[in-house]
């Protein structure tokens, strides 16, 4: 059985080095600073292993060709030629840049993808994700975008070049919450994988805006301080003083950000790590910073740059009215200030800045989990 498992991994793998797929894609890379057309930055196609394209003067880029080693989108396995697969044990396992069959992100090079059942299964369910644009500036690579077609014109992608520091963006995807088999998207953003949507499961002491469901479909659910860390309503009064990180209700492999864990984002989209140690406002006299904070938003002065999609979900009083829906957006951390307060993080759709600031623990925030 063994070795009909590995012949016929071996048969998988001879049939795609004979593959051929025609590529075209082609974009404008801008400066997140200027706004400009960004030169010297390189893109390249992790997969077909094309060769990096430097960008002309104006930012723009072509990547074409006919190039051979790739299969198609739902055959036997969607993966790459016979450089990124090698067979063990009747096991096939892949490897190109650290990225699995979805293009999602890897701890080791290579991830063994079960057997060749399995892995025709897996690509068969596979999501749309066929490959990934790496985008490289001086020297590292910025951003990854996944594509899911191979001919595809007018790719527009804003590079980070207000740091020296490697601010990786752009690896995206979706989970499913195996408690309710809601799905969530989520982005890479500096070392950081975020929930790209606020969390929309159901406990105790968490509500939709106005008690319409609807609501929270679009904006997820609101829920009380103690509710979000899965603790008992005492504590929405009463100093808990656990460790971090705690999971609280967020999904296995997903934990309540800690305030810590809020400053960190706030650096990789531009702040100051003194000024995102600072209450308040903040980014309203570091340049660039006040472009970084607006990026966050998917509505009105954003321009969701980083893709975290912030939503004016607004929030929900100690005493049950419901307040500013459209207008505002409000995120628990599981940092406490205080017995009664909480450190949490305000976004007004009207302004660039994002405000860090304790909070009674009884009012009803949204909350994005942060992956382990």
């Amino acid at each position: 059985m063994q070795l009909m498992k590995r012949m016929a991994a071996l048969g998988l793998v001879m049939a795609l080095s004979t593959s051929a797929t025609t590529i075209f894609l082609s974009g404008i890379v801008k400066d997140s600073v200027t706004g400009n057309g960004l030169s010297g930055a390189k893109v390249s196609l992790a997969k077909a292993r094309l060769s990096p394209t430097t960008t002309l003067s104006d930012g723009s880029w072509t990547l074409s060709g006919a190039v051979t080693g790739i299969a198609g989108r739902h055959g036997t396995a969607a993966v790459s030629g016979t450089s990124h697969l090698s067979v063990q044990d009747g096991h096939v396992l892949l490897r190109y840049e650290g990225h699995d069959l979805l293009g999602h992100s890897q701890p080791v090079a290579s991830a063994a993808t079960g057997s060749v059942t399995g892995l025709a299964r897996s690509s068969s369910v596979a999501s749309d994700t066929i490959d990934t644009l790496l985008f490289s500036w001086q020297g590292t690579v910025r951003l990854r975008k996944p594509i899911t077609s191979y001919e595809q014109s007018g790719i527009t992608t804003v590079l980070d070049t207000s740091s020296a520091s490697v601010v990786v963006t752009g690896d995206t995807g979706h989970f499913t919450d195996s408690r309710d088999g809601q799905a969530y998207k989520y982005v890479k953003i500096g070392t950081q994988t975020w929930m790209a949507q606020n969390l929309n499961y159901h406990v105790d002491s968490s509500w939709c805006y106005g008690g319409v469901a609807s609501n929270c479909a679009t904006y997820g659910r609101l829920y009380r301080w103690s509710s979000a860390m899965a603790l008992s309503s005492h504590y929405d009064s009463t100093t808990w003083g656990g460790s971090l990180p705690h999971q609280g209700i967020c999904p296995s492999g997903w934990h309540v950000p800690s305030d810590a864990e809020w400053q960190t984002l706030e650096v990789s989209v531009g702040m100051s790590a003194a000024t995102a140690a600072t209450t308040g406002w903040r980014g309203t006299t570091e340049g660039t910073s006040l472009k970084a904070n607006s990026s966050l938003w998917s509505t009105n002065t954003g321009t969701n740059v980083y893709g975290f999609s912030v939503l004016p979900a607004g929030r929900r009083g100690s005493d049950g009215p419901f307040y500013f829906l459209g207008f505002d957006a409000l995120f628990w951390s599981s940092s406490e200030y205080a017995a009664s307060y909480a450190w949490s993080r305000a976004f007004d759709c009207d302004l660039a800045y994002v405000s860090r600031v304790d909070f009674y623990k009884s009012y009803g925030f949204s909350l994005r989990c942060l992956e382990n």
